[in-house]
């Protein structure tokens, strides 16, 4: 879908088509060695996902750019100077909503981006919403083949408490991402995959979550 940088033959990029490219590159390079949770697939694929995902939603380079990068920040060493530098401050703010607070519980940090998706520009919902389904697809599927063994991988390992957060996080995103395609599919894996399990209140998630 977007070019990488220097592939194109006998067409002249646009910045904007630069902008994205130059960040597909940038992510590849910082996730290098990298390995998706329990399997051998590179850690990029998921990056990748994130952005085609993105894609079927806006054409607004900044936003594109930030959802192949937005795990840099979180798991990569890279800081957030560095995306600005290289990338703008827009793509940098929208990374750094992305990323996670170190240091704190499970249950803390699910609950923080949960508040924070709800007050959040669309554009950090766009992120969110293709981050989650790009993951939520990847769990169905190695569920298929893993079962009940995949929840092992993840350092909650809980499924109904997984549940919960993704169930939150679809609640913060239904007000204004509802009537993309990609909210729909979410919806209807989250019910494929986490139906079975119980739906946990937040008192309840919060004492299992930690």
């Amino acid at each position: 879908m977007f070019h990488e940088a220097g592939e194109l033959k006998g067409e002249k990029m646009t910045d904007n088509e630069r902008l994205v490219s130059e960040a597909a590159r940038f992510a590849e390079e910082k996730h290098q060695g990298q390995v998706r949770k329990g399997t051998e697939r590179p850690y990029i694929v998921h990056p990748r996902a994130v952005l085609e995902i993105a894609a079927t939603m806006t054409s607004e380079p900044y936003i594109l750019a930030a959802a192949v990068l937005h795990d840099t920040i979180e798991d990569t060493g890279t800081t957030r100077e560095d995306i600005e530098e290289r990338f703008g401050k827009k793509v940098a703010d929208l990374v750094d909503a992305e990323s996670q607070e170190k240091g704190k519980s499970w249950y803390e940090r699910k609950s923080h981006t949960i508040e924070h998706v709800k007050a959040a520009k669309n554009d950090v919902k766009i992120v969110c919403l293709a981050d989650k389904l790009a993951n939520i697809r990847d769990m169905y599927y190695d569920h298929l083949e893993a079962g009940e063994e995949l929840w092992k991988r993840f350092k909650q390992h809980d499924p109904s408490v997984i549940g919960w957060y993704y169930r939150g996080v679809m609640e913060a995103l239904r007000k204004d991402m509802s009537d993309f395609a990609a909210f729909k599919e979410l919806e209807e894996i989250y019910g494929k995959l986490f139906g079975k399990y119980p739906e946990l209140s937040d008192e309840e998630a919060a004492k299992r979550g930690v």
